[in-house]
C-alpha cells in the first residue's frame, strides 16, 4: 500500500456501507476477498475489482456490473493447494490420522504423554491443522489436536490454526488423560497399541478422478501422475484435454466413470448442484478415498456423511465446508473416517505478500496499456 498511496487516493474500510455516499461514488478500484449480496451496487463508478482470493461465484449476487474488469490472485495458491490435496489423499491411503492418534507424543517436558489408543471403531472425525503451541500445563481438556502433526495442546484449548474454539477430535481420546470429549479412554504413559496394524493402500497404479481442469486441477494431475497414478480429469465440457491425464471427460460423464476410479480429488469452483452426490458415491469402490479442496457446494455433504457412516467408502478429507468455521454441534465432528481441515490448503510462508503482489502486477499492466495478467474470464472452463 505505501508504494501507491503517494500517487492514488487509498481508503480502507471494514465494509463498503461504512463509506459515505460521496466516497462510494468516488471508488473506481476495489480490492477485497468476498462481497455480500448487493454491496457492489453501492459503487456506481467501480471500474476494476481485484479479488485477493480465487472464487468469483459470489460476484453476481454482490451486484457486479457487466463490463467491470475483474482480476484475482488465483495463481498464488495453486502449488500449495495441489500439495495439500495430495497430502490429504496420502493421509487417507496410509491411515496417517490413525497413526497420529495411536503413536503421537503430545505435551512438553516431563508432562508429555502418548495420546489415547482409541479403538478404530470409536474413532470419528479428526481435526487437521497446523502444529498447536504448548501453553502452561497439560490440562488441555477439549483442545483439538491437528491430525498428522505433533500438535502440542495448551490450556487455551487452541490447536494451531484450527477453529477458534479448538477443533476437537470427537470420539477419540483425550490428550492428557481422563475421558475424551466424545468417548474413549486415555492410555497410560508407556502403553502401546498393536504394532503391525493398518489398512494402508498404494497410490502407485491407482486411478484418480480429478474434478476440475483449471490451474489447481492440472497441478494435482501433475503431482499424482509423477507418483504413478492414472488420472481422469473432469472439466465442464471435456473437450479440452488436461495434460498428463489419461482421459478428460465432461461433468455430465462423472457418474459414468466413477466405477472406473479408485479415488476422487475435488478442485472445482462453486456449482449450483453438487457433482459428488449419492449416485456418484454409490458408484465408487469401498476402498475409495475422497479429498475436496474445491468448493463445498460441489459435494452433497449429507450423502458423503452417510457413505462414511456405512463404510461405503474408505474415508474423506475436507478442506472446505458449507459453514466455516464449523460449529461445535455440526454433525461432521461425529462422522467416522472424516478428516476435517480448517480451510487452510492455500497457506504457505509469504502467501500474503504474494497476494499483494498480484494487485501491483496488474496495476503495472494497466499503466503500461497491457491486458492485466490476472484478468478473469467469468465463463472460463475449469
Amino acid at each position: 500500500m505505501p508504494r501507491i498511496a503517494a500517487e492514488i487516493e487509498v481508503r480502507q474500510s471494514d465494509t463498503i456501507a461504512d463509506l459515505d455516499p460521496a466516497a462510494r461514488a468516488g471508488v473506481e478500484v476495489l480490492v477485497g476477498y468476498q462481497f455480500p449480496p448487493g454491496c457492489l451496487d453501492l459503487l456506481p463508478n467501480l471500474r476494476w475489482l481485484h479479488l485477493t482470493g480465487t472464487g468469483t461465484d459470489h460476484l453476481a449476487a454482490a451486484g457486479l456490473r457487466p463490463g467491470t474488469l475483474v482480476t484475482n490472485a488465483a495463481r498464488v495458491p495453486v502449488e500449495a493447494v495441489a500439495e495439500y490435496a495430495v497430502a490429504g489423499l496420502f493421509m487417507l491411503l496410509k491411515d496417517l490420522a490413525q497413526l497420529t492418534e495411536n503413536f503421537s507424543v503430545v505435551g512438553t517436558g516431563a508432562n508429555h504423554a502418548l495420546r489415547g489408543n482409541a479403538d478404530p471403531g470409536e474413532v470419528t472425525s479428526w481435526a487437521a491443522g497446523t502444529t498447536g503451541q504448548a501453553g502452561g500445563d497439560d490440562t488441555a481438556g477439549e483442545a483439538g489436536l491437528a491430525a498428522g502433526t505433533t500438535g502440542h495442546a495448551g490450556t487455551t484449548g487452541q490447536a494451531g490454526d484450527t477453529a477458534a474454539n479448538g477443533s476437537r477430535a470427537a470420539g477419540t481420546t483425550s490428550e492428557t488423560g481422563g475421558a475424551a470429549p466424545g468417548g474413549g479412554a486415555a492410555r497410560a504413559i508407556g502403553a502401546r497399541p498393536a504394532w503391525y496394524t493398518g489398512r494402508a493402500v498404494m497410490l502407485d497404479g491407482a486411478t484418480v478422478l480429478v474434478l476440475g481442469g483449471g490451474r489447481i486441477g492440472r497441478a494435482v494431475v501433475r503431482r499424482l501422475s509423477a507418483l504413478g497414478a492414472r488420472c481422469i480429469a473432469v472439466t465442464r465440457s471435456g473437450r479440452t484435454p488436461v495434460p498428463l491425464a489419461v482421459k478428460t471427460v465432461g461433468v455430465s460423464q462423472v457418474l459414468d466413470v466413477a466405477a472406473e476410479v479408485d479415488h476422487v480429488v475435488g478442485c472445482l469452483p462453486a456449482t449450483d448442484q453438487p457433482l459428488v452426490d449419492k449416485a456418484v458415491l454409490a458408484a465408487l469402490p469401498t476402498h475409495a478415498a475422497f479429498v475436496n479442496v474445491g468448493r463445498a457446494s460441489t459435494v452433497d455433504e449429507e450423502a458423503l456423511y452417510e457413505a462414511l457412516r456405512s463404510q461405503q467408502i474408505r474415508g474423506a478429507f475436507l478442506d472446505v465446508h458449507h459453514v466455516e468455521p464449523l460449529p461445535d454441534d455440526d454433525p461432521a465432528w461425529t462422522v467416522p473416517n472424516l478428516v476435517i481441515s480448517p480451510h487452510r490448503a492455500f497457506a504457505f510462508p509469504g502467501e500474503p505478500a504474494e497476494v499483494a503482489r498480484t494487485f501491483l502486477d496488474n496495476l503495472a499492466d494497466l499503466r503500461a496499456g497491457r491486458t492485466p495478467r490476472d484478468a478473469v474470464n467469468l465463463g472460463e472452463e475449469q
